[in-house]
C-alpha cells in the first residue's frame, strides 16, 4: 500500500488505487501529484465524494484514504489544503536508526500478518457496526465521530480511554503555511542580495580594499546599498521604479515567480504572490511597453527582507 508519487500522479492511477480497497494508501514524495492540475483537482473531489471518477460507464469509488509524506513544501492551493490534515514533524521527533529498527522488529513491518497491529481489526469492526447502526455519524465532523467511537469502544469494555487517545496532533493552518512561504521568500531575497554584494569591490579614499561586510550610515547603510543593486539592474527579477512623487519602488517581474518555482517549488501565479505578501499587483509602463508586476515601496520591501533592522544596519553578516 506504499508507493511513490509517480505511481499516483494521473487520474487513472489515482482511480485505480483508491477503488481497490479501504486500507490507507501511503504516497511518498507526491510533488508530481500536486504540480499537475488534473490529479490535484481529482484529489479534492475524492475527499468530499464517494466516487473518484467515472470513465465509459465504469465507476471508480473513492474508498481508500491517502497519507502523503514529503520533505517539501505543501502545495500552494488553499482549496486543497483545507481538505487536508497537515502534520509537521520537528527535528526532535526524528527517529534514530536504532529506534527505526526496534519499531520494525516489534511490529513486524516486513511481515504484516504477524504484526500486533492486526489486533486493531477488532476496533475497525466495532467502528463499522456503529456507523451502520447510525449512518448520520458519517456526516458529522470526522474528528468528533472518531472520538465518539473510541469512547464508546472503551465503555463497552468497561475501561478508561488512555489520555493519549483523547488528543489530536497539531495541524498546520493556512496561516502557518503562508508564514512558512513568506519566510522562504525572505530567505530567497537575503541570499540574492548577499550573493550580489560579495561581487562588489570596496575601496577607501586611498585606494585600499576595505571590509565589504561593514557599512555605516555615512556609507549609505544597507538600504541604499540594496537600492543601488536594484537600480543597477543586477537582478533579472527586479526593476526599479521612481514614481512622480519621487518614491523609490521595486517591481518584481514574472522572472521572480519563475525563479521561486525552481528554488522552492512555488507554482502559483504572480498575482497570488502579491496577495501572499500584501503588495500591489498591477500594470506599470516601462519605456514603450506595459508590464504586469508586483510593486512595493523599497523601504517597505527592505523592512520585509530585514525585519529586525528597520531598513538600516551597521554590519552585514
Amino acid at each position: 500500500n506504499t508507493m511513490g508519487g509517480s505511481s499516483f500522479n494521473s487520474e487513472y492511477r489515482i482511480g485505480l488505487n483508491l477503488s481497490k480497497e479501504c486500507t490507507p494508501r501511503i504516497v511518498n514524495e507526491p510533488a508530481s501529484v500536486f504540480t499537475r492540475d488534473a490529479p490535484r483537482e481529482l484529489i479534492k473531489v475524492c475527499v468530499e465524494s464517494i466516487t473518484c471518477r467515472k470513465v465509459q460507464g465504469r465507476v471508480y469509488p473513492a474508498f481508500a484514504p491517502v497519507i502523503f509524506t514529503a520533505n517539501q513544501y505543501l502545495p500552494d492551493d488553499d482549496a486543497l489544503l483545507r481538505r487536508m490534515y497537515v502534520i509537521s514533524f520537528t527535528h526532535k521527533q526524528r527517529k534514530s536508526e536504532d529506534e527505526k529498527k526496534e519499531f520494525k522488529n516489534v511490529f513486524h513491518v516486513g511481515t504484516p500478518t504477524m504484526s500486533k497491529l492486526t489486533s486493531l481489526e477488532v476496533l475497525g469492526r466495532f467502528a463499522i457496526q456503529e456507523l451502520l447502526s447510525d449512518p448520520s455519524k458519517l456526516f458529522d465532523d470526522w474528528q468528533q465521530t472518531a472520538d465518539y467511537i473510541i469512547k464508546k469502544f472503551y465503555e463497552e469494555l468497561d475501561l478508561t480511554v488512555p489520555e493519549w487517545l483523547e488528543s489530536w496532533a497539531e495541524t498546520e493552518t493556512l496561516d502557518d503555511f503562508d508564514n512558512s512561504q513568506k519566510e522562504e521568500i525572505r530567505n530567497f531575497f537575503i541570499g540574492e542580495f548577499n550573493n550580489a554584494r560579495r561581487k562588489i569591490t570596496f575601496k577607501d579614499e586611498n585606494g585600499y580594499y576595505v571590509n565589504p561586510h561593514l557599512t555605516t550610515e555615512e556609507d549609505g547603510g544597507l538600504r541604499d546599498v540594496c537600492w543601488g543593486l536594484v537600480n543597477e539592474r543586477v537582478f533579472s527579477w527586479a526593476i526599479p521604479h521612481i514614481t512622480r512623487d519621487k518614491t523609490e519602488n521595486i517591481c518584481l517581474t514574472q522572472s521572480f515567480k519563475t525563479i521561486l518555482g525552481k528554488e522552492m517549488g512555488y507554482s502559483n501565479n504572480l498575482k497570488s504572490l502579491a496577495e501572499l505578501l500584501g503588495w500591489d499587483y498591477h500594470q506599470v509602463r516601462f519605456g514603450k511597453s506595459n508590464m504586469k508586476v508586483i510593486e512595493v515601496p523599497f523601504n517597505e520591501f527592505i523592512n520585509f527582507v530585514y525585519p529586525t533592522t528597520g531598513g538600516v544596519v551597521d554590519e552585514w553578516y
